[in-house]
């Protein structure tokens, strides 16, 4: 039998996933799911055990020559300031980077869904052009998340 965070998580991504006009939406048997938001594919698991949903993307593999770039990651990672409350991550198994946000079950609501969704997928964007050589000073960086947390992109 599912948790009470676990039936929490469902009932606000059934929510949500009705606001977005993707009725019908369910998780798989092994509480995964992947939506794709513009060029963002999020991976959405959840974990009953400890009650959480795990949020992850990719943001692809940063250039060969990629000191500057992994110091302004790390930065970003920093008492998650520049991340939305994500961490940044090179995936062991690969050379991707990735963005992962542990969001908990407890209380969580369709609102509070779609805000954590929203801002994760900002800042996956922002990343994604940074790894791929684009302007990190433009208006989609992820500095303009932490003036504006409640900024919501679907």
């Amino acid at each position: 039998m599912p948790s009470h965070a676990t039936r929490q998580i469902e009932a606000a991504f059934e929510t949500f996933a009705a606001r977005i006009d993707l009725e019908g939406f369910a998780f798989d048997p092994e509480g995964n799911a992947v939506l794709a938001f513009d060029e963002v594919l999020v991976d959405f698991q959840i974990l009953d055990g400890d009650g959480v949903l795990l949020v992850m993307s990719r943001l692809g593999a940063p250039p060969l020559d990629s000191a500057d770039l992994y110091g302004r990651l790390l930065d970003a990672n920093f008492l998650w300031s520049g991340t939305g409350g994500a961490t940044i991550a090179r995936d062991p198994d690969g050379s991707d980077i990735v963005l992962m946000r542990r969001i908990p079950g407890d209380g969580l609501t369709a609102e509070t869904l779609e805000e954590a969704v929203g801002t994760f997928v900002s800042v996956a964007e922002a990343f994604m052009a940074e790894i791929a050589g684009g302007d990190s000073s433009t208006e989609s960086s992820g500095d303009d998340l932490i003036a504006d947390r409640h900024a919501i992109r679907i």
